[in-house]
């Protein structure tokens, strides 16, 4: 017959938790209740000192959102127009494209946005609201009036409501978003890239050809210009010849 032996293992004492340490406001709520056990002082004294303390905190968020805005500001870079609008011959920065070059640098300084509305004042307008928060408790409202796009183009049934609404939403978020950190966009990233050669730019008979194109389209030059990001035509490269034609075309049905 055997006897099995168990030895008692020593129990591992749990090391207590630090405190969490108190807030600043848990430390001012402790010694206004430590204030009001004196007689001596009025319950006007105590809102007095309150209000005071309400109005520093208040001050403090406020300056710890400046400084994060600015230093969010100075961290950003102009950004590239990636997007081109075939019906007006223009080129934009996609809402994606900003939010994606922009939030991470927000986040990084404590800020966040969120996007809203509110009664515009101007007929058939929406106002678009982008709030910005510090994580130190500040914000601060942006806004926007953008048209609703309601109309369609020539020859097409006007947008449905909700359509209408989204477009113009859209519109609205890249717009005051832009308009609420200063961001500069640009038509492209030239940088490194060399200038076409004359080899390589349109020849006399495309040159004539997008006239012609220009002309049945009822097109402006300048807006054409524009989108191609070039001064005059005869300083088109020969590779992008086809997007002139596709942007005329486009015009032309609209």
């Amino acid at each position: 017959m055997s006897t099995a032996i168990h030895a008692e293992l020593p129990v591992r004492a749990r090391k207590p938790r630090a405190p969490k340490p108190a807030s600043e406001t848990e430390r001012f709520l402790t010694l206004l209740s430590d204030i009001a056990r004196d007689p001596a002082v009025s319950a006007a004294k105590l809102g007095q000192i309150a209000s005071a303390h309400e109005r520093i905190t208040a001050q403090d968020a406020q300056q710890a959102f400046n400084i994060a805005f600015t230093a969010a500001q100075q961290a950003m870079s102009p950004i590239v127009k990636d997007a081109e609008n075939d019906a007006t011959m223009s080129r934009y920065a996609r809402l994606e494209t900003i939010s994606q070059a922009i939030d991470p640098i927000l986040h990084a300084h404590g800020l966040s946005t969120s996007f809203g509305t509110a009664d515009s004042p101007l007929e058939r307008h929406y106002r678009v609201t982008c709030k910005v928060r510090h994580i130190g408790g500040h914000a601060e409202t942006f806004h926007g009036d953008v048209p609703a796009d309601l109309d369609a183009y020539e020859g097409e049934p006007d947008k449905v409501a909700v359509h209408a609404y989204g477009s113009s939403m859209t519109y609205g978020r890249r717009y005051v978003k832009v308009l609420a950190f200063d961001i500069v966009l640009k038509d492209e990233d030239n940088d490194g890239n060399r200038v076409a050669a004359p080899e390589d730019l349109i020849s006399n008979e495309d040159l004539g050809d997008l006239k012609n194109r220009i002309e049945h389209a009822g097109a402006s030059l300048e807006r054409l210009l524009r989108a191609l990001r070039v001064d005059n035509l005869a300083q088109l490269p020969a590779a992008r010849i086809e997007e002139a034609r596709r942007l005329l075309q486009a015009r032309r049905e609209a």
